[in-house]
């Protein structure tokens, strides 16, 4: 018994700084959930309501057995994409439909992302920069908030960081079955985040390109068309589902629409600093709702004032209104394109700087302006020392800026994208404080193992 001790001290000492990421993770999550939240909201009176953005009703209509649909008197809907009502499913087939269960499995998520960041960073740059990116990710307040929602991004953000282990590995050994495996998991993420269904392409494109692939483009096309071919697979049953729904193809909501419209009416705003709920709440919703009562849609108008996705009693109506409310918004971008354009480059910026209301956009500019600051100081540091995983973390972080930019931007939808730049950040911030270049990339192995034995014996 005392080996088998001996042996869990020195396993648990050995991997303190990954547990110490991990639990940290954990703690803050919950600490804020359950504790911080609550606090807040009765010492300054505001709402606590859990954002259920709809995927709490598709996954209690799902339990009822009464299909995918918002309400068990609406028709089927298109609007939302799967993963994540199914993901609430399992937990609530497991525990119950409560908030807290989830809120703990969200936070344990977020552990385990906070766990694939150090493990990156120290695979590729280094020790010292695996912890910090690991612990800033930890201590990331967006991603709490997150995190104690309803919402699709603490899953997402995991499986696309986890995708990014097998990604960087696919390039440095290209075989069919890690490729497969990858697959697999991007096509999920795909059905819990429509901007992964852009981002699969445009990566298995572009990666074989860059810098890390050299030697090995050939194979490296060949690995990432058999992902991008197992992607599709897994999509394949909600595509299935969209087309004997409709009778077109839904690639992969009908909510683009909207989305298109948010932007055009952003874009006859170009100054707009105020809050983007009382935005859309002002401007967004009476324009469409104008546009789609012209067009006899949307007669369900006492459910509209609440959200759009809660309109249509039928899956006909709600793939006519996106249809609709596309073609209205593109008449304005062909009318006025420079006006559009601007809007685009305001939403790469915004991506990083804009906040659903004032205060959150404050927030936003302090922390990403140093962070990007430091992001591209570790680039072009991890050129210059031949740390070629930088170049994928750049692409990731400009193809999801580019793929929000001509919808809507703010700075919720950087939680995908937050990963890859800490990682940059924290190898950007051991080239720009001295104390730390000496700290950057301990032998940790031997390190770790003989202060593990110095603190049992």
């Amino acid at each position: 018994m005392a080996a088998i001790g001996n042996k869990v001290r020195l396993w648990l000492w050995g991997h303190r700084a990954p547990l110490s990421v991990f639990g940290v993770a954990v703690g803050m999550r919950l600490l804020y959930a359950w504790i911080l939240l609550p606090w807040a909201a009765a010492a300054f009176n505001f709402d606590t309501a859990p954002g259920t953005d709809g995927y709490y009703h598709i996954a209690d209509c799902l339990l009822q057995g009464a299909g995918f649909r918002f309400r068990p008197d609406f028709g089927e809907t298109m609007f939302r994409l799967p993963g994540y009502p199914l993901f609430l499913c399992a937990l609530w087939w497991l525990f119950g439909p409560t908030l807290w269960v989830v809120q703990a499995v969200q936070a344990l998520i977020g552990g385990c992302t906070s766990l694939l960041i150090f493990h990156l960073g120290k695979r590729y740059f280094g020790w010292l920069v695996g912890l910090l990116a690991g612990l800033a990710f930890a201590f990331w307040p967006i991603d709490w908030t997150v995190c104690a929602r309803y919402v699709t991004e603490p899953l997402y953000v995991f499986l696309l960081v986890l995708s990014l282990v097998l990604l960087l590995r696919l390039i440095e050994r290209p075989r069919i079955g890690p490729a497969v495996v990858l697959g697999l998991i991007m096509g999920f993420a795909s059905l819990v985040r429509e901007v992964n269904v852009l981002l699969i392409p445009l990566l298995a494109a572009v990666v074989p390109l860059l810098p890390p692939a050299k030697g090995r483009r050939l194979k490296c096309v060949a690995a990432l068309a058999a992902t991008v071919m197992i992607a599709a697979l897994v999509m394949l049953p909600w595509i299935v589902r969209g087309y004997r729904l409709t009778g077109s193809l839904v690639l992969p909501t009908t909510g683009g629409g909207v989305g298109l419209m948010y932007t055009t009416s952003l874009s006859k705003h170009p100054d707009y600093q105020g809050d983007l709920r009382d935005h859309a709440r002002k401007v967004l919703w009476p324009e469409a709702k104008e546009v789609l009562f012209s067009h006899g849609i949307a007669e369900n108008s006492g459910d509209y004032d609440s959200t759009y996705w809660w309109t249509f009693m039928s899956i006909k109506d709600e793939v006519r209104a996106n249809l609709v409310l596309k073609e209205k918004a593109l008449e304005e971008i062909r009318s006025d394109p420079m006006r559009f354009l601007r809007t685009v480059v305001g939403n790469a910026l915004g991506f990083w700087f804009r906040g659903t209301t004032v205060s959150m956009s404050w927030l936003a500019r302090l922390l990403f302006a140093p962070l990007l600051l430091m992001g591209a100081t570790g680039f072009v540091a991890s050129v210059r020392t031949g740390q070629k995983a930088a170049w994928v973390l750049l692409l990731l972080i400009a193809a999801l800026n580019l793929v929000c930019a001509p919808t809507v931007a703010f700075v919720r939808y950087t939680l995908p994208a937050t990963p890859a730049l800490l990682l940059l950040a924290a190898r950007g911030l051991t080239c720009l404080v001295p104390w730390l270049r000496g700290h950057e990339n301990p032998d940790t192995s031997t390190a770790q193992e003989s202060g593990a034995r110095a603190v049992i014996h």
